[in-house]
């Protein structure tokens, strides 16, 4: 898989109950529904950010690519898009508040204010993730990746061709995308001693080459679970891995390949570890789907643990 055929697998780009058009929707006119009024002394004349009030209660909102994001001042964990708003104004789970801003879409415009757009290193991300990608080597099999019982056939089965390769100083390196462009967005490092995310780089989706077009999709939290349970597990099964800790643009990501997969007549399993964590993640993702999901849970935490036969 190389950088340039990294764009040949789609993660979709509609989900249930449209998560896109939601995100959009505009955080100012749905606090102003149920209550919140603006403060325009605190609100930013360059348009750059909208302060609300709410009794004691204020919260800040701006545009990033198209999207409202908030955060309270006096409580920096209570932040993010319009759905997190919901969630904690209203002690709805995910699905819940998904449903009821889909609800209330056709009320709520997509912009209301114009925020001046901020500096980034736009795509200096994606440049440090390519060339750490291309500086990687294409290798039949790696020691680490054998050490953690993943056997050859494995490494070498057509699902996962250069969907992996052995970095520097004896890491194996698997490559996140998303739908940006190019699509290497990000990379995952593990190997003895190293468990980790690439710095500076951003989490996407790890996937095998036929995610978009096999029968049957397997999501698992990282990518040595996705081969661990391919040999625990022989098949023609595509898998997706979003590296452990979900967030918010993995779960767009991972509700457009579930209405993908849905659109084919796939079917999808979750996989994610046998702990409280994996079964977090996997009621979020049940809820993105429009048809029922499959769960299945290791016997161990993980299915490395399975494999290797650390019961």
């Amino acid at each position: 898989m190389s950088a340039g055929n990294l764009g040949n697998f789609s993660v979709g780009k509609k989900a249930h109950h449209d998560l896109d058009a939601v995100k959009r929707c505009s955080i100012v006119a749905y606090a102003e529904s149920i209550g919140f009024t603006r403060d325009p002394k605190l609100s930013a004349k360059s348009g750059a950010f909208t302060c609300l009030r709410w009794g004691s209660e204020k919260i800040n909102v701006k545009r990033s690519d198209g999207v409202d994001v908030y955060c309270n001042a006096h409580d920096p964990a209570d932040s993010g898009t319009i759905i997190d708003f919901a969630m904690r104004r209203f002690s709805m789970t995910f699905s819940e508040a998904l449903q009821e801003l889909a609800e209330k879409r056709a009320f709520l415009p997509n912009e209301v204010f114009q925020p001046k757009p901020e500096s980034q290193p736009a795509g200096d991300y994606r440049k440090k993730a390519a060339a750490v990608w291309a500086a990687s080597s294409q290798v039949a099999d790696h020691p680490y990746l054998l050490c953690r019982g993943i056997p050859a056939t494995v490494l070498s089965d057509p699902r996962f061709a250069d969907c992996w390769r052995a970095g520097s100083k004896g890491v194996v390196v698997f490559p996140h995308i998303d739908r940006g462009s190019p699509r290497l967005c990000g990379y995952e490092l593990r190997g003895d001693g190293v468990k980790g995310f690439g710095k500076g780089t951003r989490k996407g989706l790890w996937v095998s080459r036929n995610a978009g077009s096999a029968s049957q999709v397997v999501i698992v939290e990282g990518s040595i679970d996705a081969l661990s349970h391919a040999a625990l597990y022989p098949g023609d099964a595509g898998y997706a891995a979003f590296g452990g800790g979900l967030g918010r643009g993995q779960i767009d990501l991972l509700s457009g390949l579930l209405n993908k997969a849905a659109d084919r007549g796939a079917q999808v399993i979750i996989a994610t570890d046998n702990d409280p964590a994996g079964d977090q993640y996997a009621a979020t993702l049940s809820a993105l789907s429009a048809v029922a999901i499959q769960r299945i849970k290791p016997v161990g935490k993980d299915w490395n643990d399975d494999l290797r036969g650390g019961l």
